[in-house]
């Protein structure tokens, strides 16, 4: 019988995995990551829209408070760059595996999802070692599985959905700006002690919308306001 304190620590008797074991664990991490990006895939449309909507409302404000021209900009004029945008994402994941990120206001692409995947099958993989030196039960098994790939699923969906939705605002928003006249923008944060010092430099700064740094930096929570000029005095929504 194997001593359960030593397979615990992990000093397993069994501490391979044959042939057919690895091939499981990659199916199934297979599976895992498929649905993982079909469901960042399926909300990135959605929240493209969504942002459209919301925004275009200030941009008419800005601008109706600027005595300019009102946009007749509609959210449906901007279906076909969401359609390109929607696709060039989906390839992103699946055949690159990754999408971009923002760092000190930079959007680089980084290949978090292969790392993900690496992950996932390590964690299998320990998860069947352990049940080998245990004595598991394949219901036993199963879920431990499912435990394993869930726990690690589940954090990085949460903390890579917060970052992609924060990432596709604010590049839909520019696109938009870009469509609808504008041309200035004003970085915002929350103004409170949790405001990273780089942030805080910004507040309420004035950028030329292509000289703005990118949000969506992870715990970001700042955002940018359109601003437009009439008679050489920056207009901006709520002033």
């Amino acid at each position: 019988m194997v001593n359960m304190e030593v397979a615990e620590d992990g000093e397993d008797a069994q501490d391979s995995l044959t042939d057919s074991q690895t091939e499981y664990v990659e199916n199934a991490v297979s599976l895992f990551i498929a649905a993982y990006t079909a469901r960042l895939i399926a909300s990135h449309a959605p929240r493209i829209f969504y942002t459209v909507k919301n925004e275009l409302e200030i941009i008419k404000n800005v601008q109706r408070d600027a005595g300019e021209e009102v946009t007749t900009f509609r959210p449906s004029d901007i279906s076909q760059w969401s359609k390109a945008e929607v696709e060039q994402y989906k390839i992103m994941l699946l055949d690159y595996g990754g999408s971009y990120i923002v760092k000190n206001g930079i959007l680089e692409f980084k290949g978090w999802m292969n790392s993900l995947r690496s992950e996932l099958i390590v964690s299998c993989e320990k998860v069947i070692i352990k049940s080998k030196n245990l004595g598991y039960t394949p219901q036993k098994l199963r879920q431990a599985l499912l435990n394993a790939m869930g726990a690690e699923y589940n954090n990085r969906l949460y903390v890579s959905a917060y970052v992609e939705s924060r990432v596709i605002e604010d590049q839909t928003k520019r696109e938009l700006y870009a469509e609808t006249g504008i041309s200035y923008v004003t970085w915002h944060t929350q103004e409170d002690n949790k405001v990273r010092p780089t942030h805080q430099a910004r507040n309420k700064q004035v950028y030329l919308l292509a000289e703005c740094p990118s949000l969506g930096e992870p715990g970001c929570r700042c955002w940018i306001y359109p601003k437009t000029i009439k008679n050489s005095l920056m207009i901006e929504a709520g002033e």
